[in-house]
């Protein structure tokens, strides 16, 4: 009778549906928050953490254990704040440390000049499956890592899906997650320049 209870579909439809509306508030309080942050050319890195656990980079940065809203995110990265330059992890529908160390990926040939925050971001992707929200503080635009990829110039829409797809929701755009084109993808132990066509 458990195993029965375990396995009831209509049990497994409500509890998906509890998860997708969950991921789906945490998707829409974390762009509330990078939005805002952006505007104010704020530097921000916010990871959220999926199979790969992140607990040896959680423990370089402050316990917090906080709820999701997008004041209380961008009251860490708020500039002068003790944790503003580290990144945020988020597990499990909370914030459960900030002010964390990223490991770097190296200087890419080629490609230019690349902040602190965009080569920590790509390199934390490049050792697990985490994604991780990038807020430029010169130039105020959000991007995106996963898999080693960096995904720049993303509009509302295309961010929301893309999170939502990856977090283990719903993408509104045909039941699919929609990956635009790569700024830069990992090749081999490296990583090389996506020019766009």
């Amino acid at each position: 009778l458990d195993q029965v209870g375990r396995l009831n579909p209509v049990r497994n439809v409500i509890l998906g549906q509890h998860q997708t509306a969950g991921v789906q508030q945490i998707v829409e309080e974390v762009i509330r928050a990078v939005g805002s942050l952006s505007e104010r050319r704020t530097g921000a890195l916010i990871v959220f953490e999926r199979e790969t656990g992140l607990e040896n980079v959680a423990a370089t940065g402050v316990r917090i254990n906080g709820e999701i809203t997008a004041e209380f995110l961008a009251t860490i990265f708020y500039t002068g704040t003790p944790l503003h330059d580290g990144a945020a992890i988020i597990r499990d529908g909370r914030v459960v440390a900030a002010g964390c160390v990223l490991p770097l990926a190296d200087t890419i040939p080629g490609v230019g000049r690349m902040g602190t925050r965009h080569r920590a971001a790509l390199g934390l992707t490049l050792q697990g499956d985490a994604v991780v929200l990038i807020v430029s503080e010169e130039t105020g635009l959000i991007s995106l890592a996963h898999g080693g990829r960096i995904y720049r110039g993303l509009d509302t829409k295309q961010l929301t899906d893309m999170l939502v797809g990856l977090l283990g929701g719903r993408p509104q755009q045909g039941g699919r997650t929609v990956i635009p084109r790569p700024f830069l993808r990992s090749a081999g132990a490296g990583v090389r320049a996506i020019r766009r066509r």
